[in-house]
């Protein structure tokens, strides 16, 4: 008997070995350091208040490519990234080439990556962290003494957890932020998929705040420098390998910001605060403020005219649902644009999905599923056509005045699992300018989904002066409908 329980303690040294993470050392460091001092200051979490700035909207993926390009190239002290996701891919190589160039013009780049789908967490994170002026961390990493699938297995409640917040800030005046990660479906190079999103260029006091927020991830626990993870990554000499790597990204359109700086495109002005989990609703679950899910249903309560939401992945849950209901009863027109079952990428949540769709629609909600060959209206211009395209843009615009862009879709994720920030905007010229946007792609790019006389959902679609009317799901294949089906009787929900 003794002889199994050793066996059985050791067993589980072993295991916990297996899945431990370097957490702890110094490794603080901040954009700003206090005055007469080289300590870095306490990083607080960001003061919301309002802040004047100008917004851009992003529409287009290739475009906003070259824009990062474009302000990493112009960078003259910092530049700082985070992301949930940066891929090894075209796209990847180019940002990467590009951030190792500033790099040698002296500027100091920080590169803070979400380790789920780290995919260049060896020979290119390896090179970059060899460079003096740049600094990568992992954020809430999972070990490097086990397979990734058994960290998820023994270590679940922590790395289920991610940070799902995406921005370029690039000296401290100028940054990026919305929807979109790195990689090529995001930025208009994949040719078989495409994820049509919504990116914000923030200019003026505005960024402020943001670049806080980074320092406050930065500087989190969570937040560990890639060295310590692979102590032999950053070899000298081995960022050879990503400068020399091979650049295949095609033509790309001007960047926003020349447009911009010659007149050829006018940003909006506006106040606007700035949303911020903290990285404590991962490390302490339990006790941590959910600060941009109270923000997000904080506004749309206040809503007196009218709701848009935009967002690929709609699971409202119970509180979510009962506040839209709640709208619906005083009056207030609410409507969502989502993926339909053929253009959705997690046909898994669908099942969840329709069941609040179908509930909400009921008490009046309007709803509106983009269509899977929609791509051509979601990204007018774009200069790489593709065969499948996924709506992946967050948004919400609330009375035509206020909009919320940022990270999160409104699923149980984004609300209560993952860290994500967002911009509170008061900018009526804004919040028109979109509205209008995506009330043409609801009109000519997806289906109208109501309840017919017999309480069951109908697709209509727009066809000239009139529509025609489809079966359930429409263009989904007949595996899609059968996960679809199961993800709604699955007892997952919490995790979508």
């Amino acid at each position: 008997m003794h002889l199994w329980r050793g066996l059985a303690f050791a067993g589980l040294m072993v295991l916990a070995a297996c899945t431990s993470v370097p957490f702890d050392g110094p490794h603080r460091s901040a954009s700003f350091t206090a005055a007469g001092h080289g300590l870095p200051m306490p990083v607080p979490r960001p003061d919301p208040s309002p802040r004047p700035g100008t917004f851009l909207p992003l529409a287009l993926g290739d475009e906003t490519l070259a824009t990062w390009l474009d302000l990493i190239g112009a960078a003259r002290d910092r530049i700082d990234v985070m992301t949930y996701i940066m891929r090894a891919d075209r796209s990847g190589r180019a940002v990467s080439r590009a951030l190792l160039d500033a790099a040698d013009r002296g500027v100091h780049v920080r590169l803070l990556i979400d380790d789920v789908f780290m995919a260049m967490k060896d020979d290119r994170v390896g090179g970059l962290t060899s460079h003096p002026n740049i600094e990568i961390r992992a954020f809430n990493p999972f070990s490097r003494n086990a397979p990734a699938l058994l960290g998820y297995v023994l270590d679940h409640t922590r790395v289920n957890r991610r940070m799902h917040n995406k921005a370029l800030i690039v000296d401290g005046r100028t940054a990026i932020v919305g929807g979109r990660n790195v990689g090529d479906e995001y930025f208009g190079q994949d040719r078989a998929m495409h994820f049509a999103d919504l990116d914000l260029l923030v200019q003026g006091a505005a960024v402020a705040p943001l670049s806080a927020g980074f320092d406050l991830y930065w500087n989190d626990r969570l937040a560990v420098p890639y060295q310590r993870l692979k102590p032999r990554s950053g070899r000298a000499g081995a960022f050879a390998a990503v400068r020399d790597a091979p650049g295949d990204i095609g033509p790309l359109p001007e960047p926003a910001t020349r447009r911009l700086a010659a007149g050829r495109a006018q940003a909006f002005s506006g106040k606007a605060e700035f949303i911020t989990d903290t990285p404590a609703k991962l490390s302490q679950p339990d006790a941590a403020p959910q600060y941009v899910a109270d923000a997000f249903y904080r506004s749309l309560s206040q809503a007196r005219r009218q709701v848009l939401i935009v967002t690929p992945y709609f699971v409202p849950q119970s509180d979510g649902s009962a506040l839209l209901e709640g709208l619906e009863a005083r009056g207030v027109e609410v409507t969502v644009i989502t993926n339909s079952l053929a253009s959705t990428n997690h046909v898994i949540v669908h099942g969840s999905y329709s069941r609040y769709r179908d509930r909400l629609a009921a008490r009046g909600v309007d709803f509106y599923e983009v269509r899977a060959g929609a791509g051509a209206l979601l990204e007018p211009g774009a200069m790489h056509p593709v065969s499948q395209t996924v709506m992946h843009s967050k948004l919400v615009i609330i009375d035509d005045h206020f909009v919320l862009i940022g990270s999160p879709n409104l699923d149980p994720r984004s609300m209560k699992l993952n860290t994500e920030h967002i911009y509170r905007i008061d900018s009526p010229a804004l919040a028109r300018a979109l509205a209008a946007d995506w009330w043409h792609i609801a009109q000519n790019a997806a289906y109208h989904v109501d309840l017919g006389k017999s309480g069951l959902p109908r697709w209509l679609k727009r066809k000239g002066a009139e529509r025609a009317t489809f079966l359930p799901n429409p263009e989904a294949g007949i595996m899609a409908r059968f996960i679809a089906i199961l993800g709604g009787m699955l007892p997952i929900e919490d995790d979508l």
